[in-house]
Parts: structure tokens; C-alpha cells; sequence
């Protein structure tokens, strides 16, 4: 029964390695994004001033 359990063991590893190799070096071309970079605009709001004035005064 150990023979039987390695035989299948080994066999399974054989087929399951390079099928993972394989799906992780595999690359779809027409899925890929452009890289791009957001900003976040800089706004002088009065909210912010006063919280900020707030958290000087204590």
C-alpha cells in the first residue's frame, strides 16, 4: 500500500509542478493595464485650516 501511495504521490507532483510553474509564468498580454499614477489635488479648504489651528491651539 506505501508503494501504491508514493507511486501516486510522485506522479501527481510530476503533473502538478509545471502546471504550476506554468500558470504563474504564463502572461496575458491583453489583460494588463497601463501604469499610471493618480495624484490627489492639494485644495487650501477652511476646514482643514481650522482643524489645523484647532489642533495647534491645545
Amino acid at each position: 500500500m506505501k508503494k501504491f501511495l508514493f507511486t501516486t504521490y510522485v506522479i501527481f507532483l510530476m503533473a502538478l509542478v509545471p502546471a504550476v510553474v506554468f500558470g504563474y509564468l504564463h502572461s496575458n498580454t491583453g489583460n494588463q493595464k497601463a501604469n499610471t499614477e493618480t495624484s490627489k489635488e492639494v485644495s487650501n479648504n477652511q476646514s482643514e485650516e481650522r482643524s489645523l489651528q484647532l489642533v495647534k491651539t491645545f
